[in-house]
């Protein structure tokens, strides 16, 4: 029984690391792509800890089980600023100072190396520090929506799973970057170069390399004792 259960789990992991190079190959930066590897999160979310798909899950696995949770712990402070700018709420000043003083100014990430961005809990506790308002709880809510596990949910799984609403420059990795990156993209409108907004990337690569960290975060626990695999449904789709 114990061989058979020791075949059963190399399968698992040998169908998820078939499927990776399936995506390394042939669509790495196309929309189908991201498509496939947040789907492959999202499955592994449910392997480790049961349930029905949701962002709860789904974050808890980016962050307990990868070794790229460090940068899944960020907020993008440039999309947070620009979703700020666009509210016309008198309370919101406080938080627009804030990102000022941490660096999230949008005019400055014209070089792609340029990242302000800091863990969740470190920008809560500024504004813990720094913002007085009773609007204060708004404020938190509107900072959770731009935490990287949920923009990876919101702009990248949902939008290109459920709603097929994913930008194309979304699914693209412009200058080989392997972590999170800014850029600012150009428009041709009229026969005029117009600036746009600067937008915010998470490589396809990035991806790869969480996943891999999270099958091998679930190989130890498997090895360890401290997960059984179901594995009911993986055969199925095998099948």
């Amino acid at each position: 029984m114990t061989n058979s259960n020791n075949d059963n789990n190399d399968n698992f992991f040998d169908f998820f690391k078939e499927r990776l190079n399936f995506v390394n190959i042939n669509c790495l930066e196309r929309i189908e792509g991201i498509i496939l590897l947040c789907s492959y999160i999202d499955s592994l979310a449910g392997y480790t800890y049961g349930g029905n798909s949701s962002y709860i899950r789904f974050k808890k696995f980016l962050i307990e089980c990868t070794t790229q949770s460090n940068t899944w712990k960020k907020v993008s402070l440039i999309l947070l600023r620009q979703y700020t700018e666009s509210r016309d709420f008198k309370y919101y000043d406080d938080l627009i100072n804030l990102l000022n003083r941490l660096g999230a100014r949008t005019s400055d990430f014209i070089n792609l190396d340029n990242n302000p961005d800091i863990h969740t809990e470190e920008l809560l506790s500024e504004c813990k520090a720094k913002i007085h308002t009773d609007k204060y709880n708004l404020i938190l809510k509107d900072i959770e929506k731009f935490d990287y596990t949920a923009i990876l949910w919101n702009a990248y799984r949902n939008a290109s799973v459920h709603e097929s609403a994913i930008q194309l420059e979304q699914a693209m990795n412009i200058k080989n970057h392997e972590i999170p990156y800014y850029s600012n993209l150009n428009k041709f409108i009229n026969g005029k170069l117009e600036p746009q907004q600067t937008c915010f990337g998470i490589p396809p690569i990035f991806l790869i390399r969480t996943i891999e960290s999270g099958l091998e975060s679930i190989r130890e626990k498997v090895d360890n004792g401290h997960l059984k695999l179901q594995l009911s449904n993986l055969y199925t789709e095998q099948s």
